[in-house]
Parts: C-alpha cells; sequence; structure tokens
C-alpha cells in the first residue's frame, strides 16, 4: 500500500514541494508548489523568535492553497547550510572512539564550542595514503531547532530531516543506476552553485561556488556573467592549485535546480568535451512517474529534483 508523503526542500530564499506516494517502481505525484520565503534563512533571522513563526505560517497557508493533506512531511535542508568535511584518521583506532576523534579535528576549525554542533558521520568507505578518510557532517544545534521548530508551529508531523547533497546523489543513483564513473551535479540555486561529485558507488564531495565575490543573486546577473565561472569551477574541482594531478576525473555534467534556465543547456554544453545534460526525473526508465497536479510541467522537472530526492 502506498503512503503519502510531503517532501519539502529548504534553500536560503525558497522552498520546493512535491506531494507524492511511492508504490514499488511507480512514482504518483498529486501536487507541487515552489514558493520564495517571508525570511531568508541566515544566522540573524533564525536568532529571532517570529522567524520560524512567519515561515511556519507560510508553509501552512501553502498546504491550504494548494490542498495539501498533511500526513508524513520530510525535510530537506541545503548542504551549505553545514559543514560536510572528510577527516583522515589513523586506522588503528577503535571504532567506538572515531567520533570523539572528530570532533578533536573539529574542535581546531570551529570558532566555537563542539557542544554547539550536531556531528554525524554518514556511511562512508575511503582511503588515503594509508589512512582511513571519514566523512562528517557538523549542524549547528540552533539551526537544527529552528527547522524543528517551523514544523511543531505549523503543526507538521515531521518525519524525518535529510541532507540535499547526498539525498541527490542517492536519487540519481536509483534514477539511472547502469551509469558508471565520476559525475558532477550542479544545482542552481539563489547566489551560487551547489556541487556534488559522486561516483556509482560512493558519494565524494560537496562544495558550494558563488555566482560572484559579492553574493550577488542570480536575478542581478545577465547569463554571460551567471555562467562565465562555470569553466573555472570546473577547473578549479578537478585541479586545485595545490596538487600536482587531478583529484576527480567526471566523465558526466547534470544540471538541475530552481534558478536554472533551459536556454543555458546548449551554451554550457558547448563548452565542454565532458558531456552535460540536464537531470530530469522523468528522463528514468527504472520508475515509473505520473504526474497528476495540471501545473507540473514534465519538460522542467529538474527545478524539483531536490524535493523529488527526499521522497525515497
Amino acid at each position: 500500500m502506498s503512503e503519502i508523503i510531503q517532501s519539502i526542500s529548504f534553500q536560503e530564499n525558497k522552498i520546493s514541494w512535491i506531494q507524492a506516494s511511492i508504490n514499488n517502481s511507480k512514482i504518483n505525484i498529486t501536487r507541487v508548489t515552489e514558493s520564495l520565503l517571508p525570511f531568508v534563512i541566515n544566522f540573524d533571522n533564525i536568532q529571532k523568535p517570529s522567524t520560524s513563526l512567519q515561515i511556519a505560517n507560510h508553509l501552512t497557508t501553502l498546504a491550504s492553497s494548494h490542498g495539501i493533506t498533511l500526513t508524513n512531511v520530510r525535510f530537506l535542508l541545503s548542504a551549505k547550510f553545514m559543514i560536510v568535511k572528510k577527516v583522515l584518521l589513523d586506522p588503528s583506532i577503535p571504532k567506538d572512539q572515531i567520533k570523539e576523534f572528530v570532533r578533536a579535528e573539529y574542535s581546531q576549525v570551529l570558532t566555537e564550542p563542539c557542544d554547539n554542533y550536531i556531528i554525524y558521520l554518514p556511511e562512508y568507505k575511503g582511503e588515503i595514503n594509508g589512512l582511513k578518510e571519514t566523512l562528517t557532517i557538523a549542524l549547528k544545534k540552533d539551526l537544527f531547532n529552528f527547522f524543528k521548530k517551523i514544523a511543531e508551529e505549523a503543526k507538521f508531523p515531521l518525519s524525518q530531516m535529510s541532507v540535499n547533497c547526498f539525498a541527490v546523489d542517492d536519487f540519481l543513483k536509483r534514477l539511472f543506476p547502469d551509469q558508471i564513473g565520476q559525475r558532477l551535479l550542479v544545482n542552481f540555486t539563489e547566489r551560487g552553485y551547489e556541487l556534488i561529485i559522486s561516483d556509482e558507488k560512493e558519494f565524494l564531495n560537496f562544495l558550494y561556488k558563488p555566482y560572484s565575490k559579492t553574493l550577488q543573486p542570480i536575478e542581478q546577473l545577465d547569463d554571460d556573467e551567471a555562467l562565465s565561472i562555470f569553466d573555472t569551477v570546473l577547473e578549479e574541482i578537478q585541479s586545485p592549485g595545490n596538487v600536482d594531478h587531478p583529484l576527480y576525473s567526471i566523465s558526466q555534467i547534470y544540471l538541475y535546480g530552481n534558478y536554472f534556465k533551459r536556454e543555458w543547456f546548449e551554451i554550457l554544453e558547448s563548452q565542454f568535451s565532458i558531456p552535460v545534460q540536464m537531470l530530469n526525473p522523468m528522463d528514468t526508465k527504472e520508475w515509473r512517474i505520473i504526474a497528476e497536479d495540471p501545473s507540473f510541467d514534465p519538460k522542467k522537472a529538474y527545478r524539483f529534483v531536490e524535493p523529488f530526492s527526499n521522497l525515497f
């Protein structure tokens, strides 16, 4: 029996929302919406008691106006809200002591006590020069509690909170399980590219690159400005200045996001010898996706990759 899921993806300034059910290899989409938030999610705003309440009221109004039934709500958070970092550890360290060693590593780079953060170690296997590579996430407790408070004030039955870089990577593997090699997933957000690097087995890295040094929003840039640094970003990812050989060998680039424009595809495709394509969930042959919401344009499903990814 299928279960209705509310998948809500948060970026700094907006949300994307999908109501859907999954049954075997079928995804049934019943509602789709996106909306600007009444406040930008940043350090100053999450300290204000009224921010979470006003965002909660905004979400409940959206749910009411779109006839959304509030069951099994899932939040998806942007990885740029937190620290995604690989830590190198001696393989002789006992498994039950790894988290303490990771905390010690973070205490050297954070500007405040580790106790102010939730530190999580996703399942990951990696090794560099005989050292164990451990993937870690550090999320400020204030931010975690802020999203919990939104759900509580909206009276949403929140069932899970996930991170977009891991959810989208897993989603790609489910959509196209036969693809091999390293791939770069590029999410066009308001002020910069969110970049996921992975292969057919592992998540490899997450990076955030602003479109400009002044953090201008993409609406204030013309197309040339928005895309001009993309080739520089790709070069920095594969061959940063402090290494003698490329860190990655990317064989495929996927483009998606709320702010991605379809006309940019051909421009970017012509710039690179690496194959470039839009990440459109509707292109999968592994899943049957049925869209019942007449406002949902299957050709623009790349705008909703994030909430799609959090359905699983």
